[in-house]
Order: C-alpha cells, then structure tokens, then sequence
C-alpha cells in the first residue's frame, strides 16, 4: 500500500502491518520526511525499512544513520562491485532476527532467495574492498571521465553541457548533454537507440527532445573513451 503523507501513513497502520517500506531515491517527492516516518514506526512499534537500493557510493552512506530498524544497500551491485543476487543490510540485530524468521526455510543462510554462501562471502569482501578505497580519488576518475565525454561534444554546433551530482540516489558526477534540435536534428530518445544499437552497445540515461545524460562511475577504465567517440559519432551526424 502506498501513501503520500503522514497522515495517510498512520491511518493505514493496523495490527497486521508487518514493516514500513521507505524508498530513500524519492525523499525529495513525498510529503513525507524519513524523520517522520521513523518516527511514526516507533509510535506505532512497527519496523520501518529503507530501501538504499541505488544509494552506494557515496560511500558515508553505509552505517550513516542507526534511525532505521533495517537499510538495504545498492540491490543491483554496481555500488559494491558485487554478485547482484546479494545485497548487504544495516541495522539492529531485533529486525534482522525478524527476517531470519521469515526466509524459508528458516535454518538455510540465503536458502529464501537461491543464494549461494559463496556469493555471500563474495559480497562481504566486495564490501569490505569497496570501503577500503580511495575514494577520494575515485571521485576524481570519474570527474576526468566526465570531462572527457564532455570534451568530445565540443566541436559540435549547438551542442551544450553541464555536471550535475543527484542529491540523492546515483550520487556521483552525471553529464547532461543538451542540444540545439535546429542545428542537431535527433531526439534525445532517437540518441539514446542509436547507441544502444550500436557497436558496441551503449546505454545512456535521460532522454528528451534534446537531451540525454552520461554517468562514468561503473564502466571499466578506459570505456569513457569508447563512449567518447560513439557519442560524437551520433551527434555530428545528425548534426550534418
């Protein structure tokens, strides 16, 4: 069940209401803050969960607050650089008793989902890599990756870009590339196809008249080049 304010949150609560569900990529679209949303968990003894599904990196984000009864990280494991059949949880140990009782059956670790412990170890030390780093200087690769997709696009009339860091979800550095759709006749769904298709194949984000936007923080060294090219490559020709 899905509500928009406090309001609606408690009157919807009942004895059969097992956990509140918070998706932390949409704090800013609600009329309800995550402070009062744990807030209404506790006077009504009910776990609340927050989902921080695409919240990894920035790395702080791990164990920054204890407010919630559970916190799932980076559920498709490009955040940690793991198995996406695992994802780690944060919180106090009452809650994760909870889920324990509830993954059938109960005795097996990860049995509930087909999860190997190979691939939980294998998270472990993702996690424990992943906060190992730099980051620091990570943040620094992907800025000089930005800059070099950005730089490619340059020679092209009409064509414009900006850096913008999501406050939330996906915090890293995104390129938004805008055009002049008079000067480079394509859509920015049309662009977003042509790479797709392309070889090799590329998924960007975005999408609009004249618009598309880039992240850089999960290809391998190096790949920002290749999108370099394929992105230039698209929007001279329809430049032409």
């Amino acid at each position: 069940m899905e509500i928009e304010t406090r309001e609606e949150l408690e009157a919807v609560i009942s004895k059969n209401t097992a956990i509140l569900w918070y998706l932390n990529a949409n704090t800013f679209v609600g009329q309800i803050s995550p402070e009062d949303f744990v807030a209404v968990g506790k006077k009504y003894n009910v776990p609340t969960m927050n989902d921080c599904a695409a919240d990894v990196p920035p790395w702080r984000t791990c164990g920054s607050t204890p407010r919630w009864a559970l916190i799932w990280y980076a559920s498709r494991g490009q955040g940690h650089q793991r198995s996406a059949e695992c994802r780690p949880a944060a919180g106090p140990e009452r809650p994760h008793c909870r889920c324990h009782l509830n993954a059938p059956p109960r005795a097996n670790i990860g049995r509930g989902m087909k999860v190997n412990k190979e691939e939980i170890l294998g998270m472990l030390v993702a996690l424990e890599l992943y906060l190992a780093k730099d980051h620091a200087q990570e943040w620094k690769v992907w800025e000089e990756r930005i800059a070099h997709i950005g730089n490619a696009t340059k020679p092209i009339g009409g064509v414009t870009t900006q850096v913008d860091v999501p406050k939330v979800a996906n915090h890293t550095p995104t390129l938004m590339v805008t055009w002049d759709t008079e000067k480079v006749r394509i859509s920015g769904d049309a662009l977003k196809e042509a790479m797709r298709r392309g070889s090799p194949s590329i998924k960007l984000a975005g999408g609009g008249p004249g618009s598309v936007n880039v992240t850089v923080w999960m290809p391998d060294p190096g790949q920002e080049r290749i999108v370099a090219t394929r992105l230039q490559e698209e929007l001279a020709r329809a430049a032409t």
